[in-house]
């Protein structure tokens, strides 16, 4: 039997000095196994990142501790950073990013994979 791995694409061009948070409904019942974040080059630790999960008990997973923020530039992790987080059908997913930026917009990229 074969596993099926399934990614789920946060991406969005966030236009200077704003922040927003970018949603997606999970589909599936499933873990969790590996987040991959993006800092494009030009992101100048001016782009800040963070991934969580709306439901009863949880809240941000990514980064540890809770209401920080990842921030690079020019950056992709070969290998991403894995996890083991429970996620069930209809499971509110979301990423948070803020882009400080008073001069451009940018576009960070986070995959999850499950």
């Amino acid at each position: 039997m074969s596993l099926e791995i399934k990614h789920i694409d946060f991406r969005h061009i966030v236009p200077p000095l704003t922040g927003m948070r970018i949603i997606r409904t999970s589909s599936v019942n499933g873990i969790i196994r590996k987040i991959l974040p993006s800092f494009p080059s030009g992101c100048s630790g001016l782009v800040f990142l963070r991934f969580g999960i709306e439901r009863q008990g949880k809240g941000q997973v990514f980064p540890s501790p809770s209401e920080t923020y990842l921030a690079l530039d020019d950056w992709t992790p070969s290998m991403g950073f894995a996890m083991k987080e429970y996620i069930e059908k209809g499971d509110t997913i979301w990423v948070d990013v803020l882009n400080r930026d008073f001069l451009y917009p940018h576009t960070p990229v986070v995959v999850i994979e499950m």
